[in-house]
């Protein structure tokens, strides 16, 4: 029963921290979706070459990188930067990016929340069944108290008859004798 109270214990305790995880997700992708209109960063990286078949180490490339924010007006700065941390695309070769993995994302907060809300389903379902069960053991516990108190009446009532027999016994005896 102690063993019992612990698990519910566990399960309220779970179920708190995962209703606040659940708002945090919520307020999360809320948020998520108004600053995702407002703000966007775009790095363009162009191979700048003084010849086209040229491949010492010396060859440099150009950055035009610009941050658009709601609120303020576009800016961009070109940089030259020699071969180093990054890693571009050679002119010509396009590269395709999609949003696959927003769709993931968004596909995986889905199935969390799907979770969150099985879990507290079942959290709510096994509250009901302790309830029943807590309700079962007080009255387990009373009928154990009452087969308990009849026992010791039973006991009571079985050495008085046998000291009835054996007094009974004794008189017939004395019976036999006259």
């Amino acid at each position: 029963m102690i063993e019992i109270k612990r698990n519910i214990t566990r399960i309220n305790h779970k179920l708190e921290r995962n209703r606040i995880t659940f708002d945090n997700l919520i307020k999360k992708k809320e948020k998520r979706e108004t600053n995702s209109k407002a703000k966007a960063f775009a790095s363009i990286g162009r191979w700048v070459s003084e010849d086209k078949g040229s491949s010492s180490s010396d060859e440099s490339y150009t950055i035009t990188s610009s941050k658009k924010n709601s609120s303020s007006t576009s800016s961009s700065h070109k940089t030259s930067l020699r071969r180093s941390h990054k890693c571009l695309i050679a002119k010509g070769i396009d590269s395709d990016v999609s949003d696959e993995e927003s769709d993931d994302d968004s596909s995986s907060q889905q199935k969390l929340f799907n979770l969150i809300n099985k879990q507290q389903r079942t959290l709510k379902k096994q509250s009901k069944e302790l309830k029943k069960f807590n309700a079962l053991s007080d009255i387990h516990a009373t009928f154990v108290t009452n087969y308990e108190e009849l026992l010791d009446k039973f006991n009571l009532l079985n050495n008085e008859h046998e000291e009835l027999k054996v007094k009974l016994k004794g008189i017939e005896q004395i019976l036999r004798v006259l």
